[in-house]
């Protein structure tokens, strides 16, 4: 039975014959190659070197040719140092004083942008030029007067001060807060300009004064001042939360983003808001936010 394996026809055994043979030349040629010593190489003819230096030198001159026609060298202008006025002066004049091409391509661009060069410290401040350039050129500059800084000290000029301008009242006075104006409020001592154009602002922003105690939301205001206003005539609502936007509502003093868009969304969501109520089932309004802006809410 195992002598099927191994049957084969006679072109598949000639076929093996074949196969073997050529695997032994192969094996033959292959070890006979490793076993010899390796051969010195053919030593280069002195005839076949100088072609091969000759070639090398045609190839080294046609690059060094073609390099210089795309790059080519030009010839240093000679260094002639004298007075220049670098406001003025030519691109001759300031190669004659030993100056790059391209330093003197920025002194001129410079110039022809509007640029003055109003002490000699300011031509060194151009692109490109260098600390050993400007030593050697610095006790040859000339500023002409015209390009120079002339200062008028009649500017700085110190004026006394007019006391007068700087009236203050003697004794206490109550002032209607929500209609002085910030030259009355100048008037009060510890109120200067600044102080009374921030009351001012933030009662445009608010709509008004309820209480005295709202200026304390004011930056820099001491308690030391309430007792010099008093409130004459409440001002009426001013927040129309179902009118305004989401921009005209954040900008008061009480109301944030986050507040704004509640009643944005509660009014395109649910219709008309008729009370303050229906604003505290939020988490965003606070009973405190609720108790402030409840003067100025107008549910109309």
């Amino acid at each position: 039975m195992w002598k099927d394996f191994f049957y084969y026809s006679k072109k598949e055994q000639r076929g093996l014959i074949l196969l073997s043979c050529i695997t032994l030349i192969v094996v033959g040629f292959t070890s006979y190659s490793l076993l010899q010593p390796a051969s010195q190489p053919p030593l280069a003819s002195p005839t076949l070197v100088a072609c091969y230096d000759s070639f090398r030198t045609s190839v080294r001159l046609q690059q060094e040719k073609r390099f210089k026609h795309r790059y080519p060298t030009r010839a240093k202008h000679p260094v002639r140092l004298s007075r220049f006025d670098p406001n003025r002066a030519d691109s001759i004049q300031l190669l004659e004083e030993g100056l790059s091409p391209y330093v003197v391509y920025s002194i001129l661009q410079y110039r022809r942008k509007g640029g003055v060069f109003r002490t000699p410290k300011a031509l060194g401040k151009i692109y490109g030029m260098k600390k050993q350039d400007m030593q050697r050129i610095a006790a040859y500059i000339q500023i002409d007067s015209s390009f120079q800084i002339h200062r008028d000290t009649s500017r700085w000029k110190k004026y006394k001060r007019d006391t007068l301008l700087y009236y203050k009242y003697p004794t206490l006075r109550q002032l209607a807060l929500n209609r002085v104006d910030t030259a009355e409020l100048k008037k009060v001592p510890g109120i200067g300009s600044g102080l009374a154009k921030m009351i001012v602002a933030y009662r445009r922003r608010l709509g008004g004064f309820f209480t005295v105690q709202q200026l304390r939301e004011i930056n820099y205001m001491p308690d030391s001042l309430l007792k010099w206003f008093h409130i004459e005539q409440p001002p009426l609502p001013v927040l129309k939360v179902n009118h305004f936007s989401l921009e005209r509502l954040r900008s008061h003093p009480y109301l944030n983003f986050y507040q704004a868009k509640v009643i944005v969304t509660y009014r395109r969501k649910k219709g008309v808001l008729k009370n303050s109520h229906q604003l505290s089932l939020y988490e965003e309004f606070t009973a405190k936010d609720l108790e402030r802006l409840s003067p100025y809410l107008s549910f109309e």
